[in-house]
Order: C-alpha cells, then sequence, then structure tokens
C-alpha cells in the first residue's frame, strides 16, 4: 500500500470530518434551541393549569419563572434517567366494569387510572421533554469530537494503517511500533480510534488490526507504486 495515497486520504478525512461535525452541531443546536422552546411553553402552559387554580390572582412572571427554571431540570433530569428506562412502559388492562373504554370509532380494554398507565403517561411526556437536552448534548459532543480530530498525527497513523494493511492481520503494539520510525505511539494509537474502524484488541497478545469498513476504504484507494512508510 502506497503510504503517501493513505496520508493523502487521511488528511481529507480530517478535513471532512471536522466540518460535518461543526455542522452537525451547528443544525443540532438548532433543532434544540426549537425543542427547548417548545418544552418551556408546555411548562408554562402547565404552570398556568396547576398554579393558577390555586391563587387566580398569579401574575404573568411567576409562569415565566416557573417555565424556564424547568430548563435546567430537564438537563439534570436527562443526565440522570437512562433513555432506556423511559422506553420500558407498562399498561394495566381491565376497568372497573366489564365495558371498554371507548373513543368515537375506536375501544380499548386499558385501564388509564391505574398506576402502571399513569407512570407510562408521564414517561412519555418526560421521553418528548428530554428531546431537547438531548440534542443539544449531542451537538456539544460533535463539537468536542471536531477538536479532538483536529489535531490529529495525519503521518503518524497513516505509518500504522499502512503496516495493519501491507500485515494483513493482527500486529502487536510492539510489532507497529519496532516497524515505524519515529512514531509516538501514545499519541497516535488514542487517535486511531476516532477513525472508527481500526480493531483494539485486548487479547493475548494486545494489538490492532484492520476492521472491514477501513479496510474496505483502504482497497479503494490503494495503487499499486508501494512507497516507504518509514517517517
Amino acid at each position: 500500500m502506497n503510504y503517501e495515497t493513505i496520508k493523502r486520504w487521511l488528511a481529507a478525512w480530517r478535513v471532512k470530518s471536522i466540518l460535518l461535525c461543526l455542522l452537525g452541531a451547528c443544525g443540532g443546536i438548532v433543532l434544540a434551541m426549537v425543542l427547548l422552546a417548545m418544552a418551556w411553553v408546555f411548562s408554562f402552559m402547565v404552570s398556568i393549569h396547576v398554579l393558577g387554580g390555586w391563587v387566580p390572582y398569579f401574575r404573568g412572571w411567576i409562569h415565566f419563572l416557573v417555565a424556564t427554571v424547568s430548563i435546567p431540570f430537564l438537563f439534570l433530569g436527562n443526565a440522570l434517567i437512562s433513555q432506556e428506562a423511559l422506553g420500558k412502559y407498562s399498561l394495566t388492562t381491565g376497568t372497573a366494569t366489564d365495558n371498554l373504554v371507548t373513543i368515537p370509532g375506536y375501544g380499548s380494554n386499558v385501564n388509564p387510572l391505574a398506576p402502571n398507565s399513569i407512570i407510562t403517561v408521564f414517561k412519555i411526556v418526560g421521553d418528548v421533554l428530554f428531546c431537547g437536552p438531548r440534542v443539544m448534548v449531542w451537538s456539544f459532543r460533535q463539537i468536542i469530537r471536531a477538536f479532538r480530530i483536529l489535531p490529529l498525527d495525519v503521518a503518524g497513523c497513516a505509518a500504522v494503517l499502512t503496516v495493519l494493511y501491507d500485515a494483513g492481520h493482527r500486529l502487536t503494539y510492539h510489532e507497529i511500533v519496532e516497524s515505524i520510525d519515529g512514531l509516538n505511539p501514545v499519541r497516535v494509537f488514542d487517535q486511531l480510534r476516532l477513525l472508527g474502524g481500526v480493531l483494539f484488541l485486548e487479547s493475548d497478545p494486545p494489538g490492532l488490526s484492520l476492521g472491514t469498513r477501513i479496510k474496505t476504504e483502504l482497497d479503494r484507494i490503494s495503487q499499486p507504486a508501494n512507497t516507504a512508510y518509514r517517517r
């Protein structure tokens, strides 16, 4: 495999990945702001219906405050409650009578007042309200990923990919370091995780191997020339 070819491909991948991460983050932040605004409006309306009935003369700024304070709690709830837990729904069938609970054109034997049914409703509402925080967190993770890719050691990572591709099988960390002059293994091995196609094998002897996806991509860009990959 041509080392220079992999190096050029990796440099292009870095630029493309950074741009995609930043574009995705920008779009995600806009979407998150829209979702958070909808959650704010929902909280405002709930505050009016819940608090307004107790004290009819509540001023609007109190509902505004309640809705605003609810947003940080959505981020806190999203951090503490897993999405899997919210996705587990449980409904109780059977009502006080043998009659179906009817909606014009539909029928159901679900008891809407059973504890499981009420908890499920709250889970569904919470799952929807947490969409804003989830998208916002994902957006900031994309920004972090872009800044992690930015200082990528293109030459070092390309050298390791070339060695692994030419070997065609797993290589130990020691074999890789011995094959490449001037390699910074601590830095390069950690950065290779960003590619998503390099397999970090922990079983004895620990080492690296190329996954199917990145191997296919390298096959596509490979050329007959085989220049030295030592730096």
